[in-house]
């Protein structure tokens, strides 16, 4: 039972599976999810929120940013919230990630835990490893197509912005939905509690 496939995930991510996959039958990209762990220690939030204020984006496009109580940069981050010409939320120990997921047409997240999570919902993902240990789930949803690595935190002022045009291109989005949905069904508990019955 290795593997992503086998990934035990909460039942909320299988459940709101088809909804999430087919409002994807469109490539807009209006909603952007942020979710850069619970911590965030690097505040890697904040700086994609100051990069993307110059990306090559619709003026109505929806911000949100999620994190742990825990993390140490919410006060800024709710500071640069109200400066960002976009509509920007900061949202708090949330527990409606999979709706978070469902409603965003595109996360920026780290190569954590929740990488099945977005897979699972179909999510596409610009992706940046904020840990030794996530490069390998970065590199490996690369390859499958389900993700855009971002490459190094130090790289981001170069690479978000390119990653972001590519995702203005027809069928990208919609390409990478179907990719990463292939990765988990979100169902990987209860696949592993039949085995063991």
């Amino acid at each position: 039972f290795a593997g992503p496939k086998y990934s035990l995930l909460r039942p909320e991510f299988s459940e709101i599976r088809e909804a999430s996959l087919n409002r994807r039958s469109s490539s807009e990209l209006r909603k952007i999810l942020i979710t850069m762990g619970g911590v965030d220690p690097l505040n890697t939030s904040g700086e994609i929120l100051r990069i993307l204020q110059n990306c090559n984006l619709s003026s109505d496009t929806e911000i949100t940013i999620a994190l742990g109580s825990n993390a140490p940069w919410i006060s800024s981050l709710m500071e640069l919230a109200t400066q960002s010409r976009f509509s920007t939320s900061v949202k708090v120990n949330v527990s409606n990630m999979a709706k978070l997921m469902c409603d965003a047409d595109l996360a920026i997240g780290a190569g954590g835990g929740t990488s099945w999570e977005r897979c699972a919902v179909g999510l596409p993902t610009l992706m940046v490893a904020i840990a030794q240990n996530q490069l390998g789930s970065v590199e490996a949803l690369t390859k499958a197509g389900a993700v855009i690595s971002l490459g190094e935190i130090g790289t981001l002022d170069q690479t978000l912005p390119a990653s972001i045009n590519q995702l203005n291109e027809t069928d990208v989005l919609r390409e990478m939905s179907f990719r990463a949905a292939q990765v988990t069904d979100g169902t990987g508990c209860e696949q592993t509690v039949q085995a063991m019955d």
